[in-house]
């Protein structure tokens, strides 16, 4: 008789989840998220979106073949320097 596969457990909590810190005012909460897409030849591209949540505005968009973890600190910085720093930062890491 086959096994039964066991579920996986979640790891970590969800303090920081969407229904639990809604953003009360602009430049509140933060959200980052990567985007992949390919051309018609075939090549990828990598968005790099960052948005306020509570504008819906987007702060920041990169587009580009490859994005470096220095490059989303770059950017992250530049905004840091322009709007100040959000009390949160949230990440879907889907």
């Amino acid at each position: 008789m086959p096994q039964q596969k066991r579920k996986k457990r979640r790891l970590g909590s969800s303090e920081n989840g969407c229904h639990l810190r809604k953003a009360e005012c602009k430049d509140h909460v933060w959200c980052w998220d990567f985007v992949f897409d390919r051309t018609t030849g075939g090549s990828q591209l990598k968005w790099l979106s960052i948005v306020d949540e509570y504008t819906r505005e987007c702060l920041k968009l990169k587009v580009d073949r490859s994005i470096t973890g220095e490059d989303v600190i770059d950017r992250l910085a530049e905004l840091f320097a322009m709007r100040g720093v959000p009390r949160c930062i949230r990440s879907d890491n889907g």
